[in-house]
């Protein structure tokens, strides 16, 4: 395989330091996330396969979480850099997104919300405790294992924050706080609290809190 990688892809059987290409998870604009086995170990891992380069949002990404060791925070391996893409190795969380789990079982019993949303308040706290905001928490960004616990990823959006109050416009519509819409002034911890409280609801009621996706609504 060459340094230059722009043809990786699921549907090849090449090795990446030491892994094969299984079969695809998910896929996005600029990215897709791709199941892989190491050749010597049989572990299997999910690779996301990034194909902008030099952006801010790898950077913040990975650099978030390099410093989150938490059992409800998806782990990351390793990170390497080709010439035309960024691989990110992540642990492998087999039950697929909270979406998925609604859309097919529908709400959640009380207790197992509960439990769920106290893993998912662990995972947040300890990113806020580090000095980091998620700042796209939703259903989709909140995976199961093979145990039905939680595991937050997809840290795309994520950043470190200070005392000082932002107005960028971010994440996701349905689940954004009023004064993001607003465009007024936020504490970005707060951001976060509120998409945990629109997951909670529909954890329990099987539906968003709010269903428009434009903002003006």
């Amino acid at each position: 395989m060459t340094s230059d990688s722009a043809a990786l892809s699921a549907s090849e059987e090449c090795p990446v330091a030491g892994y094969v290409l299984l079969s695809p998870i998910d896929e996005g604009a600029f990215s897709k996330v791709v199941l892989a086995r190491h050749l010597v170990t049989g572990t299997e891992v999910a690779i996301k396969i990034i194909n902008r380069l030099d952006s801010n949002e790898i950077f913040q990404e990975v650099t978030c979480l390099k410093m989150l060791n938490h059992p409800n925070i998806v782990k990351l391996f390793q990170v390497i850099n080709t010439k035309n893409q960024t691989l990110i190795f992540m642990e492998n969380v087999t039950r697929g997104h909270l979406l998925n789990c609604l859309w097919n079982n529908g709400p959640l019993a009380e207790e197992d919300a509960r439990a769920k949303f106290r893993q998912m308040m662990s995972a947040v706290q300890d990113c806020h405790h580090k000095g980091i905001t998620h700042w796209d928490l939703k259903l989709e960004n909140i995976l199961l294992d093979e145990k039905n616990n939680i595991k937050v990823a997809d840290f795309g959006f994520s950043t470190k924050f200070s005392n000082k109050k932002l107005k960028t416009f971010c994440g996701t519509v349905s689940y954004m706080a009023p004064e993001i819409l607003r465009l007024e002034p936020y504490d970005t911890r707060k951001i976060d609290a509120w998409s945990l409280g629109v997951i909670l609801y529909a954890m329990v009621m099987g539906k968003l809190p709010f269903e428009s996706t434009k903002s003006e609504e």
